[in-house]
């Protein structure tokens, strides 16, 4: 069976840098795995203290395995997490492991720390083992993350399905990057630059390894047709889907999975 493995720094994390994703790998039955390095215990939410249990709902809807790393929010280290996150990618060898983006200095502390971290297991790594993806920053944009290398593309269904991600973190609703509009809005950002037919998508960075093409090409492909059927897109020479085909390359040399961005509907 295929395994995801995210890990990220505290509870919400996931949710909003690979919401989309994690949805997907659950339609196809895949294992996934959740990691987090603190509870956010720290966080200006006057809930704070629900995080967790609501983490384990997170964990719930996408039956997924819940991990605790149990580190401290806000002083996580190099030394602790390392060993920790390193037991974990051994003991469940993951197709796909994925974190968010974190280098910056306005980033959180924790997240520059689970970032550095993932590199350095990646990098550690035998080069087939595992497709290893770095998502998108959770909330604040980092210059590392300018140009990412290619995208997962996706159709409304899936986004609900990633907003419902997020609502369960009723102890952050307050904050605006909480929201459907901004969650919505940023991932359709994110799809007029992948310059693709589907209507919304998530950008990641390649750190190592090849991403399966039916985790990342299976949702385009849906969404697409369902384009085609609706007149949106007609299904000429520009338009195909070629499963032997791991990447695609837009006209800003990002790296797409699925339609060429000559294919993506126009209003006039």
């Amino acid at each position: 069976m295929n395994t995801l493995l995210c890990i990220s720094a505290h509870p919400d994390d996931e949710a909003l840098s690979f919401g989309a994703l994690l949805m997907q790998a659950a339609r196809l039955g895949w294992s996934i795995h959740l990691a987090w390095a603190t509870v956010g215990e720290k966080s200006s939410s006057l809930d704070a203290n629900r995080r967790w249990q609501e983490a384990l709902q997170v964990a719930d809807l996408l039956k997924a395995t819940a991990h605790r790393f149990g580190l401290g929010d806000g002083h996580v280290s190099m030394g602790e997490f390392i060993p920790l996150a390193d037991r974990l990618v051994r003991e469940l060898k993951p197709t796909v492991v994925a974190w968010p983006c974190g280098t910056s200095p306005e980033q959180h502390q924790d997240h520059r720390v689970i970032h550095e971290g993932m590199l350095n297991i990646a990098g550690r790594s035998p080069y087939a083992s595992s497709c290893w993806c770095i998502g998108q920053p959770p909330v604040e944009p980092d210059p590392a993350f300018c140009q990412p290398q290619f995208y997962f593309c996706y159709g409304e269904s899936l986004l609900q399905d990633s907003i419902s991600l997020m609502a369960a973190y009723q102890s952050e609703k307050q904050k605006r990057f909480a929201s459907p509009h901004f969650l919505r809005s940023r991932a359709e950002q994110w799809a007029v630059r992948a310059g693709t037919a589907a209507l919304f998508a998530e950008p990641f960075m390649l750190a190592k390894g090849i991403p399966p093409a039916d985790l990342f090409l299976r949702e385009i492909e849906i969404e697409s047709r369902s384009l085609i059927a609706n007149g949106q897109l007609t299904n000429d020479s520009n338009y195909h889907f070629d499963q032997s085909m791991s990447l695609l390359s837009n006209d800003s040399g990002d790296t797409v999975f699925g339609t060429p961005a000559t294919s993506r509907p126009t209003n006039s």
